[in-house]
């Protein structure tokens, strides 16, 4: 078995980083990086490189599939571009300096950390992770991005992020596995980078120790972004995983055409260039996480703009160097912006919101408590907070306003609902504070950074060493509490619901309705509380629940109605009535206990006329209820 897992991470490897070197090594922009910069900047655009290719086929060319031979051809033909670009320098690839082999022990333990939860728990955990799993699915049987989520539902997907599912794909048709093995660990890997763009952050602005500092902190210290695994919030961790980087390539990008114009014409526009791609390649894979970057690129723009004020010949290359970068990011995202731009503005333009009704409290609540429990704990807040403040007074002044400014904002965006603006309340407080994992590990990097900028040098150069084994030690602590950051109750699936829905698929007819267990998370919004949900999935018959992405869908009303017949299951004298009459002929129940408490007694249920078991195994019952 574990050579299966060991062919996912070998292709895995190849995906994420031949794309990236190729472009690097063409076009000679490995230069303008250290090292260890150029494998993680290589891993970055190799992230944002398959989200902006499947659009762009989608769109420019629509009767193109992409399958096995040519994801293999491209990626040879990639990997002979990565030789004739660097024959003649190919050992300057691999000189890590100072620090480099520790800052590569810290990814490898934390991807480490992300592998094993994906090897001891081969199921996507709670339930977004259904519909990546089908749209995972659909990408790689139809070889393209998926317009809809037919056969499995009617929902459009003009209005969803589709990037991740780019990188999913081609996971699964290479190393022939099921898209949710696929989607799982791919998901953990972009998790396990998540790191890497704040060490490539810090290291290019302030120092290779406040880069280490971080991308540990990030990885291993943190529980965010490593809880996303409970969560299944796999896109947002994936575009998560180069938003600081697409940032700071942009960042280097108008600084390019501020301080060298022009004498280094060519490499500037490839790194705008690059810059485009990636800024592309964060908001294709999740919108919203688009939305938490771009405050960062303002701020970015504000300092290029005011030090370009102080050099007047100046302002015109900086303001076209904005320009150009913005012009070729919309260009990439325009495939899928136009669509769900257009969708989100019919939908929000109409809406009347009423925070007296306490409509918009999931939105819009803030306290510490949420602060600690969901973005970070007390003491890395508070090193971060240290961080700011020593920051401002010391060495690493302009990333510290940077990302202090972008902090601010962000907290801004996160309370936008309260305005009682639909059109504004695009993301909300609790989608804000999950990712503020990265300017965390950004600020404690730079407080460490700061602190030893004060210590003279030759008491420095004592302490520096005790300080990285003392890091790593911790960091190797951390480790330990990542491997456990599982919340059991999310994980649906069991070996018992395995053997019960393999039954399914292959004794039910294929327009068979499964009710199942279920639970509405907001109002009109049901979602599926133990395995039955995957039903779905695993055999292509419809369930009471559907998927997280039905309220896009035109049978979402149909969706809710047998959602809420489904309640009728839960009384004390159980009715399978309503069911029946819509149709409903088959009731699920779970070998795992929900976590909301509430769960069909299939004791009470046999009472019923015409209610028969189809299949037992263990726990899990396979229910007729009609006649």
């Amino acid at each position: 078995m574990i050579w299966v897992e060991l062919k996912i991470v070998f292709i895995l490897a190849l995906l994420l980083l031949i794309p990236g070197w190729a472009f690097l090594a063409v076009s000679g922009l490995w230069r303008r990086w250290k090292t260890l910069q150029r494998w993680f900047l290589a891993i970055g655009i190799s992230i944002a490189f398959y989200p902006v290719l499947y659009y762009l086929m989608r769109t420019l060319l629509p009767m193109v599939r992409i399958g096995r031979s040519k994801l293999w051809v491209m990626l040879a033909g990639m990997f002979l571009l990565i030789i004739w670009g660097l024959r003649k320098s190919w050992l300057k690839q691999f000189k890590l300096g100072h620090l480099g082999g520790l800052a590569l022990g810290v990814l490898g333990v934390t991807l480490l950390t992300r592998f094993w939860l994906a090897y001891q728990y081969p199921y996507p955990a709670w339930t977004d992770s259904l519909h990546h799993a089908i749209l995972t699915q659909l990408t790689a049987s139809e070889g393209q991005l998926p317009l809809t989520l037919l056969p499995f539902a009617s929902t459009a997907t003009d209005m969803y992020h589709l990037g991740l599912y780019a990188l999913t794909a081609p996971l699964q048709i290479l190393a022939e596995v099921p898209a949710h093995t696929a989607l799982l660990w791919t998901a953990q890997a972009l998790n396990g980078l998540c790191g890497i763009g704040v060490f490539l952050f810090l290291d290019k602005k302030v120092g290779r120790l406040a880069a280490l500092v971080g991308m540990a902190v990030v990885g291993l210290f943190s529980f965010q972004p490593a809880w996303y695994f409970n969560w299944g919030r796999f896109t947002q961790v994936g575009a998560q995983s180069i938003l600081l980087i697409a940032a700071l390539v942009t960042w280097e990008a108008i600084r390019a055409w501020r301080v060298e114009w022009p004498a280094f014409k060519i490499s500037i526009i490839l790194l705008s260039l690059t810059a485009g791609l990636l800024n592309a390649g964060v908001f294709l894979l999740h919108f919203q996480v688009a939305g938490y970057m771009l405050p960062l690129l303002i701020a970015i723009a504000i300092v290029e703009f005011v030090s370009a004020c102080k050099e007047k010949k100046r302002i015109l290359r900086t303001l076209l160097g904005i320009s150009i970068v913005v012009v070729v990011s919309l260009a990439l995202i325009l495939p899928a912006l136009l669509p769900a731009f257009d969708i989100y503005y019919s939908v929000r333009s109409v809406a009347v919101w009423d925070d007296t009704a306490g409509q918009n409290a999931y939105f819009s609540s803030f306290d510490f408590d949420t602060l600690f429990g969901l973005a970070s704990r007390p003491w890395l807040i508070a090193l971060a907070v240290l961080g700011i403040v020593v920051g401002i007074l010391g060495a690493g002044r302009e990333t510290t306003l940077v990302v202090t400014l972008w902090i601010l904002m962000l907290f801004l965006e996160g309370m936008s609902s309260r305005l009682n603006i639909p059109l504004l309340a695009f993301t909300n407080i609790t989608g804000m504070m999950i990712m503020l994992y990265l300017p965390v590990g950004l600020l404690v990097g730079l407080f460490v950074h700061v602190v030893f900028s004060w210590i003279p040098k030759l008491i420095a150069k004592r302490v520096e060493p005790v300080f990285i084994w003392l890091l790593m030690f911790g960091a190797m602590i951390g480790s330990f509490y990542r491997i456990s950051d599982v919340e059991d109750y999310r994980q649906f699936i069991t070996p018992e619901d395995e053997t019960a829905i393999g039954w399914i698929a292959a004794n039910t007819p294929e327009d068979a309705v499964f009710a199942i267990n279920t639970d509405f998370w907001l109002e009109n919004s049901p979602i599926g509380t133990d395995a039955g949900y995957w039903i779905l999935y695993f055999t292509g018959r419809h369930t009471t629940a559907s998927t997280m992405l039905s309220p896009f869908g035109p049978d979402h009303d149909g969706v809710v109605l047998r959602s809420e017949a489904v309640l009728d299951l839960y009384e004390e004298d159980p009715s399978v009535a309503s069911l029946c009459a819509l149709g409903v002929e088959y009731v699920y129940i779970g070998a795992k206990k929900p976590y909301t408490g509430k769960f069909f007694n299939p004791t009470a249920l046999l009472q019923l006329p015409h209610v028969q078991v189809l299949f037992k195994w263990g726990d899990a019952y396979v229910l007729k209820i009609c006649e």
